[in-house]
Parts: structure tokens; sequence; C-alpha cells
């Protein structure tokens, strides 16, 4: 196993122009991040198949938000904006605002803010239905 490996050369985006992204995003397939790579090659899960939950646990410092952006940025190299999109939420996250997949974010979480973004979830819901 390598010592070390960047996210784009598990995506194969090693030295991509944003063309070269574009031109990988997929309308259909699974929801499928890369979450790291192993003995046998890339990991991935597939969120479809598997999930549609995923859980990343660890204490502080451990690398949880490292891992989230890691997934964050593996479905949005993958899946078009028009069929993925993404609520971040935490300071950790600001630098991903600037994918198109980002519907909305927040870096504050205060009661008010926590209430505002339920409440966006739930219209989404029942618009979903």
């Amino acid at each position: 196993m390598p010592a070390r490996t960047s996210h784009a050369e598990l995506l194969g985006l090693r030295d991509a122009r944003p063309v070269d992204v574009t031109n990988h995003w997929r309308s259909d397939g699974p929801l499928a991040p890369v979450i790291g790579v192993g003995a046998n090659g890339t990991m991935v899960v597939d969120l479809e198949r598997d999930g549609p939950h995923l859980l990343v646990v660890g204490g502080r410092g451990s690398g949880k938000s490292e891992q989230l952006a890691s997934i964050v940025l593996s479905l949005a190299a993958t899946q078009a904006p028009e069929h993925l999109h993404l609520v971040v939420w935490g300071e950790s996250f600001t630098h991903l605002n600037r994918l198109p997949h980002v519907a909305s974010s927040a870096n504050r979480i205060d009661d008010a803010t926590v209430g505002m973004f339920l409440d966006g979830v739930e219209r989404e819901l029942a618009r979903r239905e």
C-alpha cells in the first residue's frame, strides 16, 4: 500500500482541469464515494446498495472532518450537480461552498440556524413525497 496518496489520484483526476472533472460527472450510476485505499486498491462505499447512511466516528483530531470532506469531494467529482445537492454544515467545510453541488451551508450552529435547516429539510422531504 502507498504511504501516501491524494484523493485526486484515487479518483483518476490527478492534474485534472475543470473540463476533465465535468466530463467525469455522470447522471446515472451508484452514489459510491471513494473512502480510501486498501490492500486491494481503491475502497468505496455504495450509498445506494450499502446505505443510504454512512457513519464516521472518531475522537477529537482523528480526521472525521477530513474524511467527510473527502466523501463530499468524491461525490462531487463523480455526480452532476443536477443530480446531487449538498448541505454542508460547520467551519471545517467552508472550502466546499464553491462546489456547484452545494445548495446551502452554515457555519454558526445555534438554535435559530438548526431550526432553519431542519425546516428546510422537512420542506424538501415533503416536496419529494
